[in-house]
């Protein structure tokens, strides 16, 4: 590191030398005329502790107002290759604060987005990007060698009912290998590292757009075989309300405080005992309704044949509890999701 910066303004020193200006030091300091620029080689567990000291420690630094690099050993990442996506600790992600986002792939993402749709770009159809900032973590072995990931947020799509920790990013194209030599080599035209350079590769962007491209055309025949599948549920839906209009039921129709009563057509088994119910369960069967008749009266049956389905088993177990006062348990998580794609409580 010293032969990098020999010919320029910058002194480099151990970290321990500032033992008595910082409370908490890094590995290395390299003083320039008008800018401190801090290194820490990273090789901690992913301990509560250790986190929290890595916070810690960035705070500090923020506070001086550094310019950080934080070289996290590559047995701490956790990457899956196959979601192409990465998982930060609390001081993974904390390292991206002092370095801007990189404009130039900002632009790939919000142009790609533009052109093929948010859906195309993230490989994993239950996620999106939170917003199209491209950042940099870079991870060394122990020969000091690099790999540099560009690197997105992500966060859980619409009408998708679980969470996602906030520290889960979108692998951006390819990730770049830094040797030992470049990794410090340093550029005193642009004031930074070499690999630091936002650089567009051709080939890279080529193969970006065509995955964009290709999940595009994916996307596209399986929503048109879902509109082909949602006006076949739709004509089997209203044959079945035609041909069964009893089934339209209102809550009207319960005798409250007493059993449930059986449709006209409906014999009663030698067996059946009958229910009694209590406020509680009434409340939700109200609800049920309330929220079926707004959803049916919406467009989202007609954009998305997965609501078709919720409705008819919505309508099929009200139909049960109609005729036995048996309330299935999946309508619960059907009326939560139309209630989430509803905005509505």
């Amino acid at each position: 590191m010293q032969a990098n910066f020999k010919h320029v303004s910058a002194k480099v020193y151990d970290g321990y030398f500032f033992k008595s200006e910082l409370n908490i030091i890094p590995d290395v300091i390299v003083e320039f005329p008008d800018e401190v620029w801090t290194f820490d080689y990273v090789t901690g567990t992913k301990t509560d502790q250790y986190q929290r000291y890595l916070l810690k420690k960035q705070e500090t630094y923020a506070s001086q107002g550094f310019k950080s690099f934080f070289l996290f050993d590559e047995s701490q990442l956790v990457i899956k290759e196959g979601n192409r996506a990465i998982a930060l600790s609390k001081g993974e992600k904390g390292s991206l604060r002092f370095h801007p986002s990189d404009k130039h792939w900002e632009d790939v993402l919000i142009e790609l987005s533009n052109h093929f749709g948010f859906e195309a770009i993230v490989p994993n159809q239950r996620l999106q990007l939170a917003d199209h900032k491209v950042h940099w973590i870079l991870c060394v072995t122990d020969e000091f060698n690099g790999q540099k990931f560009k690197i997105s947020q992500l966060e859980i799509s619409q009408f998708q009912r679980s969470q996602i920790p906030d520290q889960w990013y979108m692998i951006i194209g390819r990730s770049q290998s830094v040797s030992f030599t470049d990794l410090f080599r340093y550029n005193r035209d642009t004031h930074q590292f070499s690999w630091e350079s936002s650089q567009i590769d051709a080939e890279e962007l080529n193969e970006i757009v065509a995955t964009a491209e290709h999940r595009h055309q994916q996307i596209e025949d399986d929503r048109q075989a879902m509109q082909e599948e949602h006006e076949r549920k739709r004509r089997q839906y209203e044959e079945q309300r035609r041909k069964n209009p009893e089934n339209g039921w209102t809550f009207s129709d319960i005798a409250f405080g007493g059993r449930v009563r059986p449709s006209s057509d409906f014999q009663e088994p030698e067996q059946y005992k009958p229910t009694i119910f209590d406020k509680n369960t009434e409340e939700r069967v109200k609800d049920c309704l309330r929220v079926l008749s707004i959803m049916e009266s919406t467009d989202f049956p007609q954009t998305n044949p997965a609501f078709v389905d919720r409705i008819i088993e919505c309508r099929d177990d009200l139909d049960l509890f109609h005729r036995t006062g048996e309330l299935p348990k999946r309508i619960a998580g059907n009326i939560q999701m139309m209630k989430y794609a509803l905005q509505i409580d």
